[in-house]
């Protein structure tokens, strides 16, 4: 960039463009990975059990776990705030672009965060866990467009149907949008963040039905804490 305030428009457009890649892509990298544990690491640790004896409600459970694991993501996105302060400083950047995109890049990392969620309800172990919440993103993000894809190529109209479906599973997609604030005004954007959040809820409300049915068996687990806690109770020294 030089001195001439003309080429500041143009290096305001540049610095955003960088800027919006890297949050989309850091998201991408920790979302899935930060939630991974947060169901199987109780597990491994033995406290899911005691976690379970809370009066807390199912859905309270599942959300306190979920919100407090993405709490480092929300960090993350937030500390770019200072950056689209010196974009707005040389302009090319409307406010409602920088609003489209931070959206964007939040129901992103909601979403690969939630499939994350999903995975350490359904494994026991944290590496199993982590390394399926990945493969629930590379599907998500390679394997539902390449499959998409092949059937256009068979059916031209299937690509008209199911291209909104294509950007709520990939947002990765709208990396290539040029003016977000122009996407945001139109249809495809609001299909695709409300595409995103739809197969969020649809991941958490499936890890609420797994860990329903993990504190189904609350008489017997009541019985078995108990137990647990009256042994270990019998072995501590008494004082007199």
């Amino acid at each position: 960039m030089g001195d001439d305030p003309r080429e500041w428009p143009e290096f305001g457009r540049l610095l955003w463009n960088i800027f919006f890649f890297g949050q989309m892509v850091g998201v991408l990298l920790i979302s899935p990975g930060l939630a991974a544990g947060a169901i199987s690491s109780e597990r491994e640790g033995k406290t899911l059990e005691h976690l379970f004896l809370t009066p807390l409600s199912t859905f309270a459970f599942v959300f306190g776990k979920f919100f407090g694991a993405i709490g480092q993501m929300l960090v993350m996105i937030l500390a770019g705030l200072p950056i689209v302060a010196v974009v707005f400083q040389y302009g090319d950047v409307s406010p409602k672009e920088v609003l489209a995109g931070y959206a964007v890049i939040l129901t992103t990392g909601v979403l690969y965060a939630a499939l994350g969620f999903l995975a350490s309800c359904l494994f026991t172990r944290t590496v199993i866990a982590i390394v399926w919440a990945y493969g629930f993103m590379l599907l998500a993000c390679i394997g539902l467009p390449v499959a998409i894809v092949l059937l256009a190529l068979f059916s031209p109209q299937f690509w008209f149907a199911s291209s909104s479906f294509l950007y709520s599973t990939c947002p990765l997609l709208l990396l290539d949008v040029e003016n977000l604030s122009g996407a945001m005004d139109g249809a495809q954007f609001w299909t695709t963040a409300g595409g995103m959040l739809g197969w969020t809820v649809a991941a958490l409300l499936a890890s609420t039905v797994l860990i329903r049915r993990l504190r189904g068996i609350g008489p017997f687990l009541y019985r078995r804490v108990s137990l647990t806690v009256a042994r270990q109770n019998s072995r501590m020294p008494t004082v007199e």
